[in-house]
């Protein structure tokens, strides 16, 4: 239950005691907020697009649970990694396994710090009501990129690049695919996913995506997921730089996104709990 949830609950409760009770609780009630208003902090997390819908809702009601403060700053995981590395002023971010033992190894943060807070994997995206092809398969997979007359690819280095390139590697279709190319406008600072614009906006009729950046954008739809052949999974855990300015919120919050609620939240946003 949240604070100020809590002290209506125990305003309801004492409407029917004597006046002198009343106003016990009255300052009792007071003298909380008071507190909590003393000690709320004002924690910066640095998150990845592929947990923007989850997070966003659940640092929300940290908020409204704790009193504290939540300022969420979006960016891929390279740049994730670089900004803590570079030491900007951020009490939390969120990184892959492999991104938290570089950043562990350079003393860049807290190794006493990690907790794993979701996965996701990969599906290929049309616009909501477009035919989808079946791609249970690798060969179905393959037939469906050589039949799509564009696909949209992303203008930046970052995961769905990464992935992109490496499927259609082993598919051998790296040339092939090359004149459908439809790529995404440049991100301002802070902006993710721009990517998925391009399919949106009929520029393109598919593309490639984490699960839960789909599902977060009504005007799209799942075709379906990655043939388990080619399906990947990338992880996401808590880093804690060395310069956090909030680190005791900061591991409050840790704690809420790890508890069974947050998992819950992350379930329905279309990604695994860890």
């Amino acid at each position: 239950m949240r604070r100020r949830e809590f002290i209506a609950s125990i305003a309801v409760l004492a409407a029917g005691w004597p006046m002198l009770a009343r106003r016990a609780v009255a300052v009792l009630a007071g003298s909380f907020l008071l507190l909590g208003s003393a000690h709320a902090a004002q924690v910066r997390l640095l998150c990845p697009g592929a947990l923007k819908g989850s997070i966003e809702t659940l640092a929300a009601e940290f908020e409204g649970d704790t009193g504290h403060k939540v300022e969420v700053v979006f960016d891929i995981i390279n740049s994730i990694a670089d900004r803590v590395r570079a030491g900007q002023p951020f009490d939390l971010a969120i990184e892959t396994p492999t991104q938290w033992e570089r950043l562990a190894s350079e003393g860049k943060i807290d190794p006493a710090v990690r907790a794993n807070i979701a996965s996701v994997k990969w599906a290929l995206y049309t616009k909501k009501g477009a035919s989808k092809p079946n791609i249970d398969t690798v060969d179905g997979l393959k037939q469906a990129l050589l039949n799509a007359k564009s696909i949209a690819y992303s203008s930046v280095q970052g995961p769905i690049s990464a992935y992109q390139s490496r499927v259609t590697e082993q598919l051998g279709l790296t040339e092939a695919l090359k004149p459908k190319a439809k790529y995404g406008r440049t991100a301002l600072p802070g902006e993710v996913g721009v990517t998925f614009e391009v399919v949106m906006n009929g520029d393109a009729e598919i593309g490639f995506g984490s699960v839960s950046e789909i599902l977060s954008r009504p005007a799209l739809e799942i075709i379906g997921p990655m043939p388990p052949e080619l399906q990947s999974t990338i992880s996401f855990v808590s880093v804690l730089p060395v310069n956090a300015a909030e680190p005791a919120a900061t591991k409050l919050l840790v704690e809420f996104l790890t508890s069974p609620h947050a998992k819950g939240v992350f379930r329905q946003a279309g990604l695994e709990p860890d």
